[in-house]
């Protein structure tokens, strides 16, 4: 734990560079990639904290809890770092423009870094380890070793969701009024059902069918994880 905070602190100090482009340039948009960047990988760092990821029981639920305090303690002290030095920036400009615009500003970079990082943590938690997980299950069955089967559920759970989210918001065009929520649903059933119209249509096929088959595998993942949760079933008394 302690390695993987160290670490993940290594990983946000090039940010500085960031906050030196903005403070002598005009490269508004390359100092922003060099300030959040870091704070991506940063998160990045710390979600093999997760792993492995098991999603069902209670002591898995407390686990993850208390996983979830370090981590927003972690993120909080990164943040906090990052206002430091953001208010250094503003100092610096201060200099250059004294209208005091970059006091106010410093606060929003620095929350903007907050959240990539928590975004980083996010992408290792339901991309990274998940892969990670299938892998390693993969070779212990290769191992003759029997497979965990909450944790291969999981993460095909989490996998498969991702991968229909992308591909689902990458194969349809939704051109309806409505709220956010409704254009999203009227997504789903477009892809799903593969019935358009003139303002709601898919814009690749290919990705359709890939959307429709990880909502299969995300289904059926999701009821096995369900299943698994229950624990095996107990023989009925003979009468």
């Amino acid at each position: 734990m302690q390695r993987l905070r160290s670490w993940a602190y290594l990983t946000a100090v090039p940010s500085v560079v960031g906050v030196v482009i903005l403070a002598i340039g005009d490269e508004f948009n390359l100092g922003m990639l060099w300030l959040l960047t870091p704070a991506f990988l940063a998160g990045l760092v710390l979600s093999p904290r997760f792993y492995p990821l098991e999603l069902i029981g209670a002591k898995a639920t407390a686990r993850m809890n208390a996983l979830w305090k370090r981590t927003f303690i972690d993120l909080a002290w990164l943040s906090l770092g990052y206002l430091v030095i953001l208010v250094g920036w503003a100092v610096a400009v201060q200099f250059i423009e004294p209208d005091g615009s970059a006091f106010g500003l410093a606060p929003l970079l620095a929350l903007f870094c907050g959240g990539a990082a928590l975004l980083g943590t996010l992408t290792g938690m339901v991309v990274v380890l998940p892969v990670i997980a299938l892998v390693e299950q993969s070779r212990a069955a290769r191992r003759g070793e029997p497979a965990n089967r909450p944790v291969v559920a999981g993460a095909v759970l989490l996998l498969s969701g991702i991968i229909f989210v992308v591909t689902l918001v990458a194969a349809s065009s939704i051109e309806s009024s409505g709220s956010s929520r409704g254009r999203g649903l009227t997504a789903v059933f477009v892809v799903l059902t593969g019935l358009q119209t003139d303002e709601d249509r898919i814009t690749s096929e290919p990705l359709a069918w890939v959307a429709r088959i990880a909502f299969i595998v995300l289904v059926a993942s999701g009821i096995a994880l369900y299943r698994l949760s229950r624990g095996p079933r107990r023989p009925k008394p003979e009468e």
